[in-house]
């Protein structure tokens, strides 16, 4: 995905470059890209544009640049603040950090917070919340899924042939 950063690095590539052609390379950057939007209204004006509707439309381009690259600040921001609380059906209990389809996860209940998730565990398999191990927590990165078990290593989550995550989470046991 192209980012703002990326566009910006263009056109810095795009100032440098007229820089070095017109021999403006110790004039400051603003001096450089003012001579250039100069030039480019000779441009407009010699091919019979509309330099101003052009502006108008970078301008208006620039705007959803922006606003996509909040959203997607905004929707990282929201999936890394997702806490689910989840006891699978072999008994083991986790806390995921994105979002599950709990349709695919049969056996698997939800719970509203840890300390809910615990006593459920606590529960349903006899022992006293004080006997219970830490839960397991997966996480989503750019590379994939990760899980930490009882020991705060950070392991990827090997995911097999066509199994979902929520398969492997409902499915995980020691």
């Amino acid at each position: 995905m192209t980012t703002n950063t990326d566009r910006a690095q263009w056109a810095r590539n795009a100032v440098k470059s007229f820089a070095v052609e017109t021999r403006m390379t110790g004039e400051t950057a603003e001096t450089q890209m003012t001579d250039l939007l100069c030039v480019m209204m000779h441009l407009a004006k010699k091919d019979s544009l509309d330099f101003v509707s052009l502006l108008d439309d970078a301008a208006s381009t620039f705007d959803q640049d922006v606003q996509e690259e909040i959203e997607v600040e905004n929707e990282t921001k929201v999936l890394s603040s997702v806490e689910l609380y989840i006891l699978n059906k072999t008994g083991y209990h986790f806390v995921v950090h994105f979002p599950l389809d709990l349709a695919g996860m049969p056996g698997a209940v939800r719970y509203d917070n840890h300390e809910l998730l615990l006593k459920a565990h606590a529960k349903a398999s006899g022992i006293g919340l004080d006997e219970l191990g830490e839960s397991i927590e997966f996480c989503m990165t750019s590379d994939g899924y990760t899980e930490t078990p009882l020991n705060t290593c950070v392991y990827p989550v090997d995911l097999k042939d066509g199994q979902s995550i929520e398969q492997y989470i409902n499915d995980w046991i020691v």
